[in-house]
């Protein structure tokens, strides 16, 4: 029905206006159940748009995402280039004085024969031989490690999957994480352990991929520990029950709370947003393990 009221005038010494009185009660109360239905019709219009409006954040939210991807994917394509030109000069420069070393090197042993020994770059020869060879190898295996990771972020941003090797180890991955944590000194006075397995089975991956992955979960552990110090522990296992292969980063920091944990997969969520965190490093990581058939816990 419509929004109605009606009255009728009655004299209450009258029957009929006794009965009168009754009709005028039930039109009474039926104005106000319509009034009643009208306000929950109100509120239920409301809710409908409240739904529709927490439903278009939701893919707003989700947009803005995808934009950032995308945004993302545009500036891993431009570090790729400016960062592979000169790796490429880097590595040919290395590879011309590891040659150019090789040669020189008997010509400057039978100097020393002949005349005694001498110093080179403030080192005398017999130690600095060594130095200078043990400096153009770690330049060229670095160019090449950059090369790599470039070739990593560019499958990355097209989509690809990367070049998996039968026979790798795990423990290597591990150790070769660790060189990595170790030559940016990024400890500071937090101790790192290793533990490793041996009796661990080679497992078919990509094996600078997972490198990745350790060295991320050990930043996340070291940033973890209070006041910057701290143990942290990485140990590998293999379950025969289970035929896994486990990596386990161990510290001594406070958790993680439930309402932070649920989110933290996904892109862009840091908990340290306001002091340099990107918030991708654990997307990128279960990304990687997920690529492997595994599972990241």
């Amino acid at each position: 029905g419509g929004n109605f009221s009606s009255k009728i005038i009655i004299d209450k010494d009258d029957e009929a206006g006794r009965a009168a009185q009754a009709v005028n009660s039930l039109a009474a109360a039926l104005e106000e159940r319509e009034i009643e239905n009208l306000n929950l019709q109100d509120e239920l219009v409301k809710a409908m748009q409240l739904e529709v409006q927490e439903e278009r954040q939701k893919i707003m939210a989700k947009l803005i995402q995808t934009n950032r991807l995308t945004s993302l994917g545009l500036l891993i394509s431009s570090i790729a280039h400016n960062i592979n030109t000169p790796n490429g000069v880097i590595k040919l420069a290395a590879q011309h004085l590891a040659g150019s070393w090789k040669d020189a090197l008997p010509i400057l042993e039978q100097v020393t024969k002949e005349e005694g020994d001498f110093t080179l770059g403030g080192l005398p020869f017999g130690v600095a031989k060594e130095e200078i060879r043990g400096a153009t190898e770690s330049v060229l295996n670095n160019a090449e490690r950059v090369e790599r990771v470039i070739q990593d972020l560019r499958a990355y941003n097209l989509g690809e999957r990367n070049q998996f090797s039968q026979g790798v180890s795990v423990n290597l991955v591990v150790k070769e994480a660790l060189t990595i944590i170790r030559a940016h000194g990024r400890q500071g006075e937090v101790s790192i352990t290793p533990a490793l397995a041996s009796n661990l089975p080679e497992i078919t991956a990509n094996q600078s991929q997972l490198e990745q992955v350790v060295v991320n979960l050990l930043l996340n552990a070291m940033q973890a520990m209070p006041r910057n110090k701290g143990a942290v522990t990485v140990r590998t296992e293999y379950s025969a029950e289970e035929n896994e292969v486990r990596i386990i980063v161990t510290d001594q920091g406070k958790g993680i709370p439930p309402e932070v944990r649920k989110h933290l997969f996904e892109a862009f969520f840091s908990t340290r947003i306001d002091k340099g965190g990107s918030g991708l490093g654990l997307y990128i990581s279960n990304f990687i393990v997920s690529e492997h058939n595994g599972r990241l816990t």
